[in-house]
């Protein structure tokens, strides 16, 4: 069934869409209605009143919200740099659990293989890692092309990567500088740009 028109302001149209793809599996959804599964009355979603009230719904039974979000994760691939430090990690974690294939990139190579076989034991989904210089614009390039080749389109991407220091300003060398800034603004903008391509 093709799907009714939302207003294009609505940047949760998705989640509706969610739940009518997912619905009609179960044969909850009947044609373009939203069955009394969500509301107890059959909804025509045509309006923004209509929209609300779905939303409110949802909003009422977080057991199904959270099964929909589930649903909607699965399968998903993301890229996660950053991925031997703890905040990447735990992202990755949570990430495979609810059924994403992950691809985790890092610097320290023992760490990323751990990483990667642990997320395999544990998750959904599947899991891939390499090391990467992000102060490397050409290595990030090349990373991305490996990741692809390995998951192929990207759903997520997880900008979880950064250095830094306790140095004061004047004890830094130019070359600190330069890899800050490689690695904490000029790499996670290329990382966007280019991943974000076939989102």
């Amino acid at each position: 069934q093709a799907r009714q028109s939302f207003p294009m302001t609505y940047a949760p149209n998705g989640y509706v869409d969610i739940v009518r793809t997912q619905l009609i599996k179960n044969n909850i959804l009947h044609g373009d209605n939203v069955y009394g599964f969500l509301t107890k009355i059959v909804y025509d979603i045509d309006t923004d009143e209509d929209f609300n009230l779905i939303e409110y719904y949802l909003k009422k039974n977080p057991e199904l919200s959270a099964r929909l979000f589930e649903w909607f994760m699965e399968n998903k691939n993301a890229f996660i740099t950053g991925a031997t430090g703890s905040i990447g990690f735990e992202i990755s974690k949570s990430l495979i659990e609810l059924g994403c294939n992950v691809f985790l990139t890092g610097r320290d190579a023992d760490a990323l293989d751990k990483n990667v076989e642990y997320l395999k034991k544990i998750g959904k989904g599947s899991a891939f890692g390499r090391t990467c210089d992000l102060s490397n614009s050409e290595n990030i390039y090349q990373i991305i092309s490996f990741a692809k080749e390995k998951l192929g389109q990207f759903n997520i991407l997880i900008n979880a990567a950064g250095i830094y220091t306790q140095k004061q300003l004047f004890e830094l060398k130019d070359s600190e500088i330069t890899e800050f800034f490689s690695v904490n603004v000029i790499a996670p903008f290329i990382l966007t740009k280019e991943i974000t391509k076939d989102m």
